[in-house]
């Protein structure tokens, strides 16, 4: 029968010796009682976590009529429906995975089968490190390696300094004591023990300092501007933005010219200039200057 779930008549002739015909006729009910035969290949056994994508194929599953639905369980938590027999997965999750495929038929009958593959990690993590070029001694610099990739999760940073300081985080901080170039390690270690390393290298500068030149301490000037000569050393690596100088009066602490800004620029050597302070009037002054920062 080609119609399903319908009632349909049988009808029987029968002839006798005569050549006399009887007829039987009797009705039957026609249904699908057949359950469909699932089968299931993978086209690999085993795939790497996060980043192998397996196929699985259903395409020859049988019915005695028509496949209508495909539903897949992955094995790691997740699952789809389809009406296509082949699927694409990639696991987040590692070990074996139980991958059951349940199929329906037009008329809902069902049929359940399994395939299993295995899921490895076998990826190293890639450390990646967000740190200044420079800095001074005695500045304290942040270290982030947050930017670190994995196919997975890495669950350990092992941080090794020139100093011989060990540190461990996904981000720290560190204070050099000494100038140079100061080299840092990072090991990544990964949830399947995985491990890389990767080096980088802080260029560690002195504190930049500002000496007044001239005029001496306790000099006298016989005019009221004064020219007054300084030094810079070298700003390099620093965090040095601008330079500033101050006039004091010595004898009674006012101020007489707040904080100036004077010529600046960021420099690898030594360097000399001048400023101009005035007029004064006659009086005892106190000449300062200072180094600011990017804040």
């Amino acid at each position: 029968f080609e119609q399903r779930d319908a009632a349909a008549s049988v009808t029987i002739v029968f002839q006798d010796i005569r050549g006399q015909n009887k007829t039987m006729t009797k009705t039957v009910d026609v249904g699908d009682a057949i359950a469909p035969t699932p089968v299931v290949m993978a086209n690999r056994s085993s795939a790497e976590l996060g980043i192998g994508t397996i196929q699985f194929n259903a395409s020859r599953s049988t019915d005695n009529d028509r496949i209508d639905q495909y539903n897949w369980s992955f094995g790691d938590g997740t699952s789809r429906i389809t009406t296509d027999p082949v699927v694409n997965h990639t696991y987040n999750t590692r070990g074996s995975q139980t991958v059951t495929l349940t199929i329906t038929d037009a008329v809902g009958n069902s049929n359940t089968t399994t395939t299993t593959v295995d899921i490895v990690d076998t990826t190293k993590p890639q450390p990646r490190v967000t740190a200044p070029e420079s800095t001074v001694v005695g500045n304290r610099i942040t270290l982030n390696a947050s930017g670190s990739i994995d196919n997975g999760r890495i669950t350990n940073f092992e941080w090794l300094f020139e100093d011989g300081t060990t540190k461990s985080g996904e981000a720290v901080t560190h204070i050099f004591q000494t100038t140079g170039s100061q080299r840092i390690t990072l090991k990544t270690t990964d949830q399947s023990d995985n491990t890389n390393t990767t080096q980088i290298s802080v260029t560690v500068v002195s504190t930049p300092e500002v000496n007044i030149t001239e005029p001496r301490d306790g000099s006298y000037s016989n005019t009221k501007n004064v020219s007054v000569g300084y030094s810079l050393s070298s700003t390099t690596g620093s965090e040095a933005a601008a330079l500033q100088y101050q006039v004091t009066s010595s004898r009674s602490g006012n101020i007489v010219t707040d904080w100036q800004p004077a010529d600046f620029t960021n420099t690898t050597t030594p360097v000399t200039d001048r400023i101009t302070v005035g007029p004064l009037t006659d009086g005892n002054y106190t000449i300062s200057f200072r180094i600011v920062d990017q804040e």
